[in-house]
């Protein structure tokens, strides 16, 4: 898949969680669980141990299946980046909407996340993958950020930029983006004119 050699989407869960004295989880063992993966139509769980480390990020230490079946051990370290306010409320959401569908041969999520937002789509035709992100330039200032579709594009106001994208399917991604008011409720649902039908599956508000 060119330069993409994993992608996949899913949700996990924490087990074996450590605290120290003043009651913060300093350790953990997540599972992820792939709902959607470029590897396989049947993915098996991904698993690995979190450990936070004094500067705030968390190291995950794991082993992977590679393509000769071995296990391979794996280190990676994650930082949160901050989920900004959004919209005339101020408020900071999260989407995650789903497309499922047997008879087309589709499977894909879309996540977005304050200022981020993610999307994988796998098909008959193989998988599209996006990612979005909002950029605020410095007030008075106008910048040029590099973006997926032209080498640069000029931000003169906080605007969605497709960071990076591969594959040939639609994905919802921008669509979700410019949502930043008003609940769109479980009965959401979302078609671009392929067929595909997209769903909400998660909407958070704080």
């Amino acid at each position: 898949m060119e330069d993409v050699q994993w992608a996949f989407a899913g949700k996990s869960h924490v087990t074996n969680e450590k605290k120290n004295e003043s009651g913060d989880t300093v350790s953990w063992h997540s599972i992820w669980h792939h709902y959607v993966d470029t590897k396989s139509d049947e993915p098996e769980s991904d698993e690995g141990d979190m450990t936070l480390q004094e500067d705030g990020s968390v190291l995950e230490e794991g082993f992977n299946i590679i393509e000769n079946g071995a296990k391979q051990h794996y280190e990676e370290l994650w930082v949160d980046p901050p989920v900004e306010p959004l919209g005339t409320k101020g408020n900071r959401h999260s989407f995650v909407v789903r497309a499922d569908d047997e008879n087309k041969k589709c499977i894909g999520l879309v996540i977005k996340i304050g200022t981020y937002c993610q999307g994988i789509l796998k098909t008959a035709n193989g998988f599209t993958i996006e990612r979005w992100q909002r950029i605020a330039p410095p007030d008075g200032e106008d910048v040029w950020v590099p973006s997926a579709t032209h080498p640069s594009v000029i931000v003169k106001k906080s605007n969605w930029v497709q960071k990076y994208r591969l594959g040939d399917a639609g994905l919802p991604c921008k669509m979700i983006c410019d949502r930043t008011d008003g609940k769109m409720g479980s009965k959401f649902r979302l078609d671009q004119g392929d067929g595909i039908n997209w769903r909400l599956v998660e909407e958070y508000y704080y």
